[in-house]
């Protein structure tokens, strides 16, 4: 008996290091970069079980940064606070931040550390990968293997891309204008003028592997590593592949972990009103009134609008709004005339125009007094607009074009 029990235990023995070989989890980013271990904090916060594969986590970027406030958000604002905190002597939000790399990567590993649902595996080398059921398999030189749903290549050069024989994705970073609707597509900021779309990780004739595009500086590509963590987590928490990404859910999902989409400098981060103006930048209907200068892009908040300037963008949203425009002509829409406009295309009565002059300054925060006759500010109206019409839950295709 003693003899059986000793040959059992040998052969189970034997057979627990085979069994712990293989690991699995739900996303799996490969990477060493500020971009890399953004995006895998992002992971697994948004509710999937994230391995973030790594040789050595390395800020890699310049020593000095210039920090513009429209991009002192996300999991980048979270390190600079973290890293200011361990130095006494930095403002996080200044406009240059000083970053010593040694002590960059310690605040990186840190904040790594602490997520939950992240798993930090530390391997030199992987000596396969292939594809396994919907998902993948990397083979490491240690001869453990790693299950994923969901793969994502942060690494410099995308090794794992190289290893697929996969051609990376096609462009980058690109500044908003009226000649493509890909604004709307945006998912990160990558400086005052540039936003990221999200087709920029997709590589073609792929599946379930996404790739984080090299950018100028490691403060760019935590803002793009955020990004691409939210679009893996999005695969992997509902089960699909990237050819059915919901771009509206995983934008969401970003401004929910204090993310941005479009850089507006007179409506930075911590405005109140911050992700309703958000949703209407990236669904373009006050995009034509936006000014460039040189220290970024601006929404002109405090000023009038006029028909003129509505009437096209909202035809793409609401055809009903083309009768109301029809008998409606005017320079600078009044808030009465605003009301009237949201009345008829949301087909409401007269309790909107009562909801809204009983809430005007305790729920929308508006600091102007209620005077019907007085001319509507593109940022009131732009608030009122995201309440009642909600031009934000139209869904796009990766283009940027609307699928409703």
């Amino acid at each position: 008996m003693r003899i059986l029990s000793f040959l059992l235990f040998i052969l189970l023995s034997g057979l627990a290091p085979s069994a712990a070989q293989t690991l699995k989890t739900d996303v799996l980013i490969y990477g060493n970069g500020s971009g890399a271990v953004a995006a895998a904090i992002q992971a697994a916060r948004s509710g999937v079980k994230t391995t973030l594969l790594y040789d050595k986590i390395s800020w890699s970027g310049k020593k000095i940064l210039a920090n513009h406030p429209t991009l002192f958000h996300g999991i980048w604002a979270e390190f600079a606070k973290n890293y200011a905190d361990s130095t006494q002597n930095e403002k996080p939000n200044a406009k240059f931040f000083l970053i010593e790399p040694e002590k960059g990567d310690r605040i990186l590993k840190q904040m790594a550390d602490t997520v939950k649902r992240l798993n930090l595996v530390q391997s030199t080398k992987i000596s396969g990968l292939k594809a396994a059921g919907k998902g993948w398999e990397v083979r490491l030189a240690n001869g453990k293997k790693i299950k994923c749903e969901v793969l994502l290549d942060a690494s410099s050069g995308h090794q794992l891309l190289r290893l697929l024989q996969i051609s990376p994705p096609a462009g980058g970073g690109v500044r908003p204008d009226s000649k493509s609707q890909l604004f709307r597509t945006s998912v990160a900021v990558l400086d005052s003028v540039s936003i990221l779309p999200i087709k920029t990780f997709i590589p073609e004739k792929t599946e379930r592997i996404l790739a984080l595009p090299e950018v100028e500086s490691a403060l760019a590509s935590m803002h793009a590593g955020q990004a691409a963590g939210a679009t893996a987590a999005y695969c992997a928490f509902f089960d699909t592949n990237t050819k059915n990404l919901n771009i509206r859910t995983i934008q969401s999902e970003l401004l929910t972990y204090r993310s941005s989409l479009y850089p507006l400098s007179d409506l930075l981060p911590g405005d109140t009103s911050f992700v309703k103006m958000q949703h209407l930048a990236v669904s373009g209907i006050f995009n034509s009134g936006f000014v460039q200068k040189s220290d970024g892009i601006y929404f002109q908040t405090e000023e009038s609008l006029g028909t003129s300037a509505l009437r096209v963008p909202m035809k793409s949203f609401y055809s009903r709004s083309q009768i109301w425009f029809a008998d409606h002509a005017s320079e600078k829409l009044s808030i009465q005339e605003a009301i009237n406009l949201l009345m008829y295309t949301a087909t409401r009565g007269e309790e909107l125009r009562r909801e809204i002059e009983r809430g005007w300054k305790s729920t929308f925060g508006f600091r102007s007094d209620y005077e019907a006759a007085r001319a509507i500010s593109r940022k009131e109206f732009a608030i009122l607009l995201d309440t009642y019409l909600q031009p934000f839950n139209a869904r796009v295709d990766l283009e940027g074009e609307l699928l409703n």
